[in-house]
């Protein structure tokens, strides 16, 4: 019940949480047919970092993270 309560208050205040991200990705796969590749990159509470991709050429997946870094940097830089 906490945690729902957490994800609302998120949402009215703007907030994305990484379950809301989670859950708009899985609703946007479930929509579009047109999805080649997923990334993902989680930190946990402890500082430890994962990463995982669906199936793609590893030299796809840098240069996608590339891209996502550089479109990341332009958000930043827009503020």
């Amino acid at each position: 019940m906490k945690v729902e309560l957490d994800e609302f208050k998120a949402k009215k205040n703007g907030i994305t949480t990484p379950k809301a991200l989670v859950n708009n990705l899985l609703n946007h796969i479930c929509t579009s047919q047109d999805i080649d590749v997923v990334i993902y990159i989680t930190r946990n509470n402890d500082g430890e970092i994962e990463i995982g991709y669906s199936e793609g050429q590893q030299s796809e997946i840098v240069g996608l993270l590339e891209t996502g870094k550089t479109l990341t940097i332009n958000d930043i830089l827009d503020q």
